[in-house]
Parts: C-alpha cells; structure tokens; sequence
C-alpha cells in the first residue's frame, strides 16, 4: 500500500466513529461522549474503533516488525525516579517493579504501513484536540518518539506509573490470550497532593478504586494519565499483547534529547544517533 493508497474508512468504522465529519451534528454528539466520558473516567475508550478485518492485518504488519524492537528487562519506580535513600523504606517512590516489554521507534515503522498512515491523517488529530479541549494539536517532530509499538510476550508487564504528558493514545492491535489488563486509579493524585498514603494501598492492594478498561483489538483509547496512577498486568499465554502508542503536543516541532531516546530505544536507535553526530562533526571540519 503506497501512501496515496490509504483510505481511513477501509481502517476506522467512520459511521460509529465520524471524526472525518467531525462538524456534522453526528460528529457533534459523538464528540461531546468522548468527552463526558473522559470528564467522567479519566478515559476515552472507543472499542471497535478500527474494523475487525483491518486490526487482523495491521497486526501482522506490527508483529513483522518486532524483531527490530528493543527489549527491556528492568526495574522501576512508578515515577520514574531513582532510590531516594533519604526517604523511608516504605515510602511509594521507593517501590520498584519489574519492567517488561519491547518497544519499536516510530523509524523503524515504514511510512507505508496502515498505522503510520492512521497516524498522520489530519481528521484524527483533529478528532484528539477537540477531544481533551486543546487550542491546538501537533503530531510529535521526533523521528523515533513520535509513532511507536509496543509488544508484551508471556511474562511481561508494565509496572505501575503515572505518565508525564497529560494524556496519550493507543490503539489496541492484538490481545493478549490472558492477562494484559489495562488498569488503573483514577485521579490518585492532584497537581497539589501527592496522595502516598493511597498509593500505599494501591501497591499493597488494598485499594478499592482501581478500575479495568475493557479493551479489544481495534480499541483507541485517549488517557488521562498525568494523575491516575496505571499499569498492564502480567501476560501469559502464546499470543504477544501490541499496541501502538501515538504521541501529540500542543507545541509544535517537539524533540527529544539524544539521550532520552537512546534511553528508551536502545543499542540501535543509540548507534544512528551517534553516526549522526560522527557525520555533523566531519562536516564541521
């Protein structure tokens, strides 16, 4: 599929989901639920959103592509901090969780592939500012941050952690046989209060407030992530849970340092960025 060739309606069920006509009285009402339901939950959550026999085939696309991915097989806390030995042992930022998973940079996914495309269609950005009410909306200038896949084989899981953006979008690609759940807190802490004393409760267990979004393959979901506290459970089973997760900003031509992105994306991401510096210092000669 060359990139003239993409047709949203053969990906996206334009009749449930209009964001192409998004100023239609249909479009209207569509948009005004996927805001009260993010006033209301903390989440947007569009099951169904890609047709069944297109999220098949954007699948086997993502699942080609996971050799390329980085593995990760860490540790973190769920703030994305180093041990604070000044703190006590029981404080929640110094709780550590096993990290899991594989993640591909948005250079490694060719511009032909459909979830490239999904991507850059001017409608659904559109769609995402309305959405979380922004005045404008731009799709990440990073070449590796901007578009990525995730893949979580048997085993893996994402820890408990607040997001550092005030929101993000995936699209649910494939399904894990079990486990995979997305869960979280909703509105555990605010831009004043931290709240450890749940946060406690959380980790142990005991808090009675997590909640679980039902999520199928073709499933885009907006997320307030900022202050809800979340994480992917363990996945077991033969079938690798895939995600892809689309990055926006308000600011436009938003990069990340070369550090950042040789942190997330690993050896060969690491290796283009240092060619690419080796070339700017040859030719600075």
């Amino acid at each position: 599929m060359t990139e003239a060739d993409f047709d949203p309606g053969r990906y996206v069920d334009l009749e449930r989901f209009p964001i192409h006509d998004i100023q239609s009285a249909e479009g209207l009402d569509f948009l005004s639920r996927c805001r009260a339901e993010l006033a209301d939950t903390g989440a947007c959550n569009l099951d169904g959103f890609i047709r069944p026999e297109a999220v098949l085939a954007m699948a086997e696309e993502a699942l080609a592509l996971a050799p390329l991915a980085y593995v990760k097989d860490t540790r973190r806390n769920a703030y994305f901090t180093k041990d604070d030995a000044t703190l006590s042992p029981d404080h929640p930022m110094r709780a550590f969780f096993p990290l899991k998973m594989s993640q591909l940079a948005n250079d490694a996914i060719p511009k032909t592939a459909a979830i490239q495309q999904l991507y850059e269609w001017d409608p659904l950005t559109e769609f995402i500012r309305l959405a979380v009410g922004l005045e404008s909306l731009y799709r990440i200038a990073d070449p590796f941050l901007a578009l990525n896949l995730t893949y979580l084989k048997a085993g893996d899981r994402q820890p408990w952690h607040y997001d550092h953006n005030e929101f993000t979008v995936t699209l649910l690609l494939q399904d894990a046989e079990r486990g995979g759940a997305f869960e979280y807190a909703p509105r555990l802490r605010t831009a004043e209060e931290e709240n450890f004393e749940a946060v406690k409760r959380l980790f142990a267990g005991s808090y009675d407030a997590v909640r679980t979004l039902p999520r199928q393959p073709g499933t885009l979901t907006i997320f307030k992530g900022r202050h809800a506290m979340h994480r992917v459970t363990e996945v077991r089973g033969q079938r690798q849970r895939v995600s892809a997760l689309l990055s926006y900003d308000s600011l436009p031509d938003q990069f990340a340092s070369d550090e950042t992105n040789a942190f997330i994306y690993g050896p060969r991401v690491a290796a283009i960025l240092a060619a690419r510096r080796a070339g700017e210092e040859r030719g600075s000669l």
